[in-house]
């Protein structure tokens, strides 16, 4: 019982820091903390306090044993519970993202104008406007469905509160969506099962995925959603389910379409007979079309001027201490442009991806573009952009190295640049191994150290 006794210690001290936030960080004015120089002091501290938790969570998870299995299942359970509770009550406190997004939308349901040609200047003396100081002349660069829910919570609510409130309970549910969906996956893995609760644990009590899913509201977790839907249908054969789950995740970032081609190669390869496998690509391509055009119809259609936000920050944002180092090495060798830097990652990703696929290896087709495309070939690296691919990672990667990235994810780019981060990341990788050798070496001299 002493080790569920310090897991369930670990979890209070997660859901604490998290309270800390919400008590004397997050502004209650909506503007967003790391804004406020003042603030930026307490937003840093509650990073590395994260951070050290998250490793107390590695070090306690790796010794629980199966007889636990009960006490796991309610401890986990109800740290959800109770980090929701507190994230969806607290104001975003690092990115003011959902906040433009919310404003673009009531100018959608409130004054027919069109998100993907409208800037958020424009409504600059709207009482939702205040928060957003930054990105005031980008128009809407993601997918209809994003859109839409922004447009369809705002047009029920002259109230930022209520709306903010909606968007985090239905961000929730995606959380809770992909938590079941990776249970699923392990169970057809046939991941042991108390292998299961350790990966379960690290995922949803791990405060980068709380931080940036629901309390900052990115909609990078419907991304995360689509993914595992996806990898989830290609596991079970069902290949047009699994094309359609990344089309739903490319209509909210357009990012999951490029993957469509895995789920379409294994249909054109597992699929004996050939007319049907030909029939249901089609269906899926022109559901694919018809999708697009019924959801773009609201504002007006399929048209290139929907695209104008997009392609303007494809070719135009971008920033050196934004880049990782392989994006870093690309660009100063080759001399790219941030269009030419981003095309040569989409380049790179399907090369890659060829070569998983032909190695038959599903999982690795699904991450490791993602992982070449954020470290070659992104201008603009956001730690969010981590949590598309996190739960696959969680499936095969070492939980120490999910540790690491983790912390990676939450210290940058917004409090240290990836450059400086990579160095602290250096240090925090050296403290892990030895904490990990320091702790076996006391586990021999004494086993009933836990």
């Amino acid at each position: 019982m002493k080790r569920i006794f310090l897991l369930g210690l670990v979890g209070l001290g997660i859901i604490s820091t998290f309270i800390f936030q919400l008590a004397f960080v997050a502004r209650h004015d909506f503007y967003v903390a790391h804004h406020f120089g003042n603030l930026i002091p307490s937003i840093t501290g509650i990073t590395y306090v994260f951070s050290g938790l998250l490793v107390a969570l590695w070090l306690i998870l790796r010794n629980i044993d199966k007889k636990y299995e009960r006490w796991l299942k309610i401890i986990l359970l109800g740290g959800c519970v109770a980090l929701v509770f507190v994230a969806v009550f607290t104001h975003p406190t690092r990115s003011q993202d959902i906040y433009w997004s919310l404003l673009l939308g009531k100018g959608f349901s409130h004054f027919h104008l069109n998100p993907y040609t409208t800037q958020p200047m424009v409504l600059e003396k709207d009482s939702w406007a205040y928060p957003v100081l930054t990105w005031k002349d980008m128009t809407m660069i993601y997918g209809p469905i994003w859109a839409l829910l922004v447009g369809g919570v705002s047009a029920v609510t002259n109230s930022l509160t209520v709306a903010l409130l909606t968007m985090k309970l239905v961000f929730a549910g995606a959380l809770a969506l992909c938590g079941v969906l990776f249970w699923k996956i392990m169970a057809l893995l046939d991941i042991p099962i108390i292998k299961r609760y350790q990966l379960a644990f690290l995922l949803a009590w791990n405060p980068f995925v709380i931080q940036f899913a629901l309390v900052d509201l990115h909609n990078d977790v419907f991304l995360a959603l689509s993914f595992l839907a996806s990898y989830y249908f290609l596991l079970k054969r069902n290949y047009s389910a699994s094309m359609l789950a990344l089309l739903f995740g490319g209509f909210v970032k357009y990012v999951p379409w490029l993957f469509l081609i895995i789920p379409a190669y294994y249909l054109l390869r597992d699929v004996n007979q050939g007319n049907k496998r030909f029939v249901s690509l089609v269906k899926v391509c022109a559901l694919g079309v018809f999708s697009a055009w019924l959801l773009y119809f609201p504002f007006g259609g399929l048209r290139p001027q929907n695209l104008v936000g997009l392609s303007s920050q494809v070719a135009n944002v971008g920033f050196p201490t934004q880049f990782l180092p392989g994006t870093t090495l690309v660009s100063q060798f080759f001399g790219m442009s941030f269009a030419q830097n981003r095309w040569f990652g989409i380049f790179f990703a399907l090369a890659v991806m060829a070569w998983c696929l032909y190695k038959n290896k599903k999982v690795l087709a699904y991450t490791f573009p993602i992982i070449f495309i954020l470290f070659f070939g992104t201008p603009w690296f956001q730690p969010w952009y981590g949590l598309w691919v996190l739960p696959l990672l969680v499936l095969y990667l070492p939980m120490e190295v999910i540790v690491i990235t983790c912390i990676f994810f939450l210290i940058t780019p917004e409090l240290v640049s990836p450059s400086i981060a990579a160095i602290q990341i250096s240090a925090y990788t050296a403290y892990l191994y030895a904490a990990n050798y320091f702790f076996q070496l006391l586990k021999k001299k004494n086993p009933h150290v836990v």
